[in-house]
Formats: structure tokens, C-alpha cells, sequence
């Protein structure tokens, strides 16, 4: 027999819920999970099992097992809960159709891909036909299915589904939108993995030009720093990619495209870096110096806590490491500015203008630490390899390979020694 309940109890379900909710939003996975197998026996044993909001409970502890790779306990418990809100709900019902898509993901880790494209294609239609072709989600679905689509070896389905997401998605939000950015980066991987590597290198470079566009307009809004952080998302895996293109396509026009995406990515990240080193080094007040000295090593700061929160695999805290230094960036670029009034965003430049500017003869080469891509069997390789963009006057930047790391680290040692040791940090990296 099911309890009495009222308002108050009712309260206490939904809290539980936004809590829930919230550590999801902050990717602790682990306390989501917690407070949702709270709210879900709270409401099983106050409202019945197949109650709507015990069927939501199910559906979001199912969705944050997802998050922490227990893909085995949430298939199970998820298609428990698509069973009974198929019954319970209908088919249209948005329980039903986030249930369904925690589910596919949850296939998709047990490597069971022909049973999460089934969910997929419905997830899909009942996106197109409740809310029309342009939907968000419909279209980022559009990407996941084409993903599994293409591994299932259907390449001409998949082209079709990645370009129809692309294009939509850029009609409908922008080509600076992140959906549109994401969107075509897969479509980039995509071409290249199906022998068409100067088509995948234009459609990169796109994406990152817009990505930085994007990233330049947002960052001085109230979501500033998690945009940023988006922004740098979307170069770093884009040089990455742009790096692979020049490694598994070593034509001309490729190499030079991909050289682009690796300066362009600099741009967004290395002039500020610039402006700081000139305060701290130079600035004749004392405290604009400490302040640029300190948001110099909060920066790096920053980007390991990046690295090593996007390489987590296991709830282990980095995401909390990340916004505590994000914080102290943030913290210090604003005190960076009230110290120094002329401290603010460096002007983008291209690789034209710094084409332009070298004198004739000239040569600059810009070092790089990357890993290499296999897009013929979809995998990293074990070590880092050194890559150099050469930029010579008139000319278009060209990236070459220079082999890995651990071959070249003994000349990088000895030219940093020959330069001086306050060089080596620019030079290795």
C-alpha cells in the first residue's frame, strides 16, 4: 500500500531531483547518482513505481550511471523505466524520449551499436515530427546516429546524415553556434576517414574560424568563463585533428589548411600569453608585474587541470581542480585590469599579416607538441610527435612533422641550452 503523501513530501521528491540535476550539470556524476537513488525510492515508496515522477527518477539515475560508465546497470535499469513510460506516458512523452536516449548511450558502451541505432532512428523521428526538422536535439541526435551509422560501415547513409546535420544546424543557429561547430567537425572526420582529406580540411577550417568568432563574441558575457573553456575545447580538438590531416594526407594544399587551423588556434590562446610576458617582464609598477607573473602560471595552471579533466576517465575531482583555477584566472585578469588600465585583449592577427611583415628572406617556425592520428584504424598513437608551422614571407603557412618527441627532445635540450634557459619553455612548447 502506498503511503500518504502531501505537498511537503512532494517538495522534498523535487528537490532531490534539482540537486540531482545540478551535480549532473557539474558532471559529478557520482553525488547525482546518490541524490537520484534517494528521490527515486522516496517516490517509488510514497507515489507507486509507475508514478511519472518515479519513472523520471528512474530515467535520470539511469542517464547518471551513463555519466560514470556503469553501462550494464543502467542498460538495465533504463529499459525498465522505456518500458513502463512507454506504457505509462506514450511514446511522445519527454521522459520517454530522454529515457530512450540515456538508453542508446548505454548500449553504445556495451558495444552493442545496432540496437542504439534502432533507438536513435525513433528518438529521431519523434524529434521531426514534435518539433520539426530544425530541432536542436533532433540534429545533434542526427550527429550520434551518423557516428554509429558510418561504424556499422553504411558510408553513404552516414555522409547523408552528416551534412543534412551540418547544414541545418547552420542555417538554424549560425555557423559560429557550437552545435554547428561540432557538427562539422565530425562531418571533417568523416571526409577524412573516407579518403577525401582536402574536402575534410576546408569544411576544419571553417569550423575553427567560426569556433574562434564565436569564442571572441562571448567571452565578456555573464557565462564568460564556461564559454572560454568551450571555445578552448573546440581548438584543441581541432588542432589535434588539423595536426592528423597533415600526418595522414600529406599533400600540399592539405598540409597548408591544416598549418592555417594550428596558427589559428594560436591566435586564440598565444597573444594573450604574449601581452603577459611583456607585463611581467616589463611593466613599471611593481604589483602589474607580480599580477601578470601570476596569471601567467594560473593560465598553465588551467590548462593541465583542462587536459586532465578531459582525459579523466573515473570521477576523480578534476572538474573541481578545474573550476577553482578558472576562478583564479578569472580573479586575476580582473585585477590585472583595475592595476593596469591598458591591460586588455590582444587584436587577433592573421597569418597574412604576419607573413607580410617578416622581412624577405625570413623564415618563422612555430613549434607544436602533438599526438599523431590513424584515421584508417581510428586510433591515437602511443607517443607525441613535434610539428613545425613554417611562415615565409608571401607565402601560405605549411606544418611538417618533425618526428616524435623523444627523438627530438635531446635537440630541443640543446638549443634551448644554446639560447638560454629562459627560452626553453617557448621553444619546447
Amino acid at each position: 500500500m502506498k503511503k500518504e503523501y502531501g505537498s511537503q513530501s512532494l517538495n522534498q521528491i523535487s528537490v532531490l531531483l534539482n540537486l540531482g540535476t545540478l551535480y549532473t550539470e557539474m558532471n559529478e556524476h557520482d553525488l547525482a547518482e546518490d541524490r537520484f537513488r534517494e528521490a527515486l525510492d522516496f517516490s517509488e515508496d510514497l507515489l507507486g513505481e509507475d508514478h511519472e515522477y518515479s519513472l523520471m527518477m528512474r530515467s535520470a539515475l539511469g542517464a547518471a550511471l551513463v555519466g560514470n560508465g556503469l553501462y550494464a546497470e543502467a542498460e538495465q535499469i533504463l529499459d525498465r523505466a522505456l518500458g513502463a513510460s512507454l506504457e505509462r506516458l506514450g511514446q511522445d512523452h519527454e521522459t520517454t524520449l530522454s529515457t530512450m536516449n540515456s538508453l542508446a548511450v548505454a548500449l553504445v558502451g556495451m558495444g552493442n551499436e545496432s540496437a542504439a541505432i534502432d533507438l536513435l532512428r525513433q528518438l529521431e523521428d519523434a524529434f521531426r515530427r514534435l518539433r520539426g526538422d530544425d530541432y536542436p536535439i533532433r540534429l545533434r541526435t542526427l550527429v550520434s546516429l551518423a557516428q554509429l551509422v558510418a561504424q556499422a560501415g553504411t558510408k553513404q547513409e552516414a555522409e547523408q546524415l552528416f551534412r543534412e546535420a551540418a547544414a541545418r544546424t547552420s542555417a538554424a543557429l549560425g555557423p559560429e553556434h557550437p552545435d554547428t561547430i561540432f557538427a562539422m567537425r565530425n562531418l571533417a572526420v568523416f571526409e577524412v576517414s573516407s579518403s577525401e582529406p582536402v574536402q575534410g580540411a576546408y569544411t576544419l577550417r571553417d569550423a575553427v574560424l567560426a569556433s574562434r568568432v564565436w569564442a571572441e563574441q562571448e567571452a565578456d558575457s555573464a557565462l564568460g568563463a564556461d564559454r572560454r573553456l568551450t571555445a578552448i575545447e573546440q581548438a584543441d580538438s581541432s588542432n589535434a585533428l588539423a595536426l592528423a590531416l597533415a600526418d595522414y594526407a600529406p599533400r600540399a594544399e592539405t598540409a597548408e589548411l591544416a598549418a592555417l587551423v594550428v596558427l589559428n588556434r594560436k591566435g586564440l590562446l598565444g597573444e594573450r600569453e604574449a601581452a603577459l610576458l611583456r607585463l611581467a617582464r616589463s611593466a613599471e609598477i611593481e604589483e602589474v608585474r607580480r599580477i601578470a607573473a601570476d596569471l601567467l602560471i594560473a593560465r598553465k595552471d588551467l590548462a593541465a587541470a583542462f587536459r586532465r579533466m578531459s582525459s579523466s576517465n573515473v570521477a576523480d575531482g578534476a572538474d573541481q581542480i578545474f573550476q577553482t583555477v578558472a576562478a583564479r584566472v578569472d580573479g586575476l585578469e580582473r585585477d590585472l585590469a583595475l592595476a593596469d588600465p591598458t591591460y586588455r585583449a590582444p587584436r587577433d592577427v592573421t597569418a597574412g599579416e604576419v607573413a607580410a611583415a617578416l622581412p624577405e628572406g625570413a623564415v618563422l617556425i612555430d613549434y607544436t607538441v602533438f599526438t599523431p592520428y590513424d584515421f584508417e584504424v581510428r586510433s591515437w598513437a602511443e607517443g607525441q610527435h613535434v610539428g613545425a608551422v613554417v611562415l615565409r614571407p608571401g607565402t601560405q603557412p605549411v606544418f611538417t612533422d618533425l618526428g616524435s618527441l623523444a627523438a627530438m627532445q635531446p635537440a630541443i635540450d640543446s638549443l634551448s641550452d644554446t639560447l638560454g634557459a629562459g627560452d626553453r619553455g617557448k621553444i619546447a612548447g
